[in-house]
């Protein structure tokens, strides 16, 4: 876990599509790097909700609560709502007066946070939870597709089609664990990332003739990235397909 020479460790508990920071003891210069780094571990995961319980947070000065700011402007990249939680009457008194800490959303505790959350849930993610079955490969792309439609981009779903079943077959057959799917509209890009209880990270072969598998090599043809990295639980595979360019006079969807 992060933890640093000035007295901050940070904890941080995955339990997707959330993830909790628990930072415990000084906030200072020297430590602040502790917060982005547990914040960048949490976003490995593409989570929809992270939330910080300040409880066990002191801050030294004013000035280095900034790193807030940085915190929520990070999620706001990755498509996750930051929401500051328990933080002391004093330390929110001490937001309010940085300026640029005053638009982070706080709550007085992780449970009302979380029913805040249940109340305006992200309009532009969709999750499963699969069972290593072979039926699981239609399921996903039936999330998909469902997805793609209600956003108006069934343009994609061909590759965006090809990719979820490849990257859930995979999970299938090489984890054997519970697979967590998400589906998610970017600005330019729609995500696809499943989630398994494999630590061990996918590499591309040749295509198999006896199974017919064709690897990640339809991933990598029908993708404009894709990637991996482990998990607390596990690892998280990923692709992305461009969205189509706007026509003329179309609104951009946000």
């Amino acid at each position: 876990m992060p933890s640093g020479r000035e007295g901050l460790r940070c904890p941080v508990v995955e339990d997707f599509p959330l993830a909790v920071l628990e930072p415990q003891g000084l906030l200072n210069r020297a430590t602040a790097p502790v917060l982005r780094q547990a914040l960048r571990k949490a976003l490995t995961a593409r989570p929809d909700l992270v939330l910080i319980d300040a409880s066990q947070l002191r801050a030294d000065g004013d000035l280095v609560l900034a790193v807030f700011a940085a915190l929520k402007h990070r999620c706001e990249h990755e498509g996750a709502l930051l929401v500051l939680c328990g933080a002391t009457p004093a330390m929110a008194a001490a937001l309010w007066r940085v300026a640029v800490c005053r638009s982070i959303a706080t709550a007085p505790s992780i449970r009302a946070a979380l029913a805040g959350a249940a109340a305006h849930p992200a309009p532009r993610r969709r999750h499963a939870f699969l069972l290593p079955l072979s039926t699981s490969v239609e399921q996903a792309r039936s999330v998909v597709e469902e997805a793609c439609r209600a956003w108006d981009v069934t343009a994609l779903l061909d590759p965006l089609l090809m990719v979820t079943g490849e990257l859930v077959s995979n999970a299938v057959q090489h984890a054997g664990t519970e697979i967590g799917l998400s589906v998610e509209l970017g600005r330019f890009y729609v995500i696809v990332a499943v989630r398994d209880g494999s630590h061990d990270l996918p590499r591309m072969r040749l295509p198999d003739p006896d199974t017919g598998g064709h690897g990640l090599f339809i991933v990598e043809g029908f993708s404009a990235s894709w990637g991996s990295a482990p998990t607390a639980t596990g690892k998280i595979v990923w692709a992305t397909v461009r969205r189509p360019p706007l026509r003329p006079g179309q609104p951009r969807m946000p």
